[in-house]
């Protein structure tokens, strides 16, 4: 809280938190009275000065191929896979699952927790707000 010039006390009615890592998609949290909480996959084009894309995370995981969804909803629970049983679980190369692994990770959908080794990101709950 911020107590003003007259006794005035204001607090933030909404925040916006953005999350960067380097190699991953930039995610943005936005949570406030007067709008829906959201998360939000931030893309800026280093090709054209000041474009930037603003994607629902919701809609950029539902544009993903039949092969990220499943390699998805096998991570789902939190456990770590390795690329030689995930493509046992999905009947697809372990060169294609290696390939789509590596955009993911990039994508901030998994995470490689050592060589060999992913698991799912966990976004449900990234930040708690209420302090």
């Amino acid at each position: 809280m911020k107590r003003g010039l007259k006794g005035f006390q204001a607090i933030a009615d909404s925040m916006m938190l953005m999350k960067k890592e380097e190699g991953v998609k930039n995610r943005l949290w936005v949570r406030g009275r007067r709008m829906a909480d959201n998360e939000y996959v931030v893309e800026v084009d280093v090709t054209k000065p000041g474009v930037v894309s603003l994607m629902d995370a919701e809609d950029a995981v539902s544009r993903t191929t039949p092969e990220r969804r499943g390699i998805m909803d096998l991570l789902e629970d939190g456990s770590i896979w390795t690329v030689p049983d995930l493509a046992d679980a999905l009947g697809k190369s372990e060169s294609s699952v290696r390939q789509s692994l590596f955009r993911m990770v990039k994508d901030g959908q998994v995470e490689r927790v050592k060589r060999g080794h992913y698991q799912r990101v966990m976004t449900d709950n990234p930040i708690d707000f209420d302090v």
